[in-house]
C-alpha cells in the first residue's frame, strides 16, 4: 500500500503467496483495494507515510479527512494540526551546514552496489553527511557479511552542498535517488 496503485497491491500480495507462501485472505485483499480507491479519490495533494499497521496522513485539508473517515473501511483518525512555516520542497534546520537533502528509494541493492556506494560516501565524508538510518543500514551488512543483498529505505538520506553528487550516486547505484531539496536555515524562536 505504499504504492496507491491496484495492480502493485496484486504484485506485492501475488509475490507474497508465490515466494513466501503466505495465504492472503480475501476480505485483506479486497480491503487493501477500497483503501487505496480512497486515497485515489482525493482530489487534493497529500501525503501518507504507512508504518505497520498505522497510516500517517499529512493534508492541508480536513475535508479530505474526514472523507476517509466516513469511507467503506470507517477509519478512526486523530486529528492534530501543524502550522507549516516553510516551502514544500524544502528542508529546514537551525544551523544547516550542507545546501541539499537527497533521499534514497526503497529498493533492493547488490553486494557490488553496497560496497561502492559504501566506499564512496565514506571517502567523501567531509563533504557528505549520511543519515543515522543510513549509517546503520551500513553498519548492519558489515557485521552480516553473508547477506548478498540489502534494501535501502526511504527515509535514508545524505545532505551534500554539491549537485554532482547526485549524479555520482545515481552512476553507482542507478535507480537510487528519490528527490533532492534544498535545506533552508530557519531562526530559532
Amino acid at each position: 500500500m505504499r504504492i496507491t496503485d491496484h495492480s502493485a497491491i496484486d504484485q506485492t500480495l501475488g509475490y507474497r503467496q508465490r515466494y513466501r507462501q503466505l495465504h492472503v485472505i480475501t476480505e485483506i485483499h479486497e480491503n487493501l483495494h477500497t483503501v487505496c480507491d480512497q486515497f485515489l479519490g482525493l482530489a487534493n495533494d497529500y501525503k501518507k507515510i504507512i508504518y505497520g499497521n498505522w497510516i500517517y496522513f499529512y493534508t492541508s485539508k480536513i475535508s479530505d479527512i474526514i472523507s476517509l473517515a466516513q469511507g467503506p473501511m470507517h477509519l478512526n483518525p486523530q486529528i492534530s494540526q501543524a502550522e507549516i512555516t516553510h516551502d514544500k520542497n524544502t528542508i529546514p534546520l537551525l544551523n544547516p551546514q550542507h545546501q541539499f537533502r537527497t533521499y534514497f528509494r526503497s529498493r533492493q541493492v547488490k553486494e557490488q552496489q553496497f560496497k561502492a556506494l559504501s566506499e564512496f560516501l565514506d571517502s567523501n565524508r567531509e563533504y557528505v553527511k549520511s543519515s543515522s538510518g543510513l549509517k546503520s543500514f551500513f553498519r548492519k551488512y558489515q557485521a552480516d557479511s553473508s547477506r548478498w543483498t540489502m534494501w535501502t529505505m526511504d527515509y535514508y538520506y545524505v545532505d551534500h552542498s554539491d549537485m554532482k553528487f547526485v549524479t555520482a550516486l545515481s552512476l553507482i547505484t542507478p535507480g537510487l535517488v528519490s528527490k533532492t531539496k534544498q535545506i533552508v536555515m530557519v531562526n530559532k524562536t
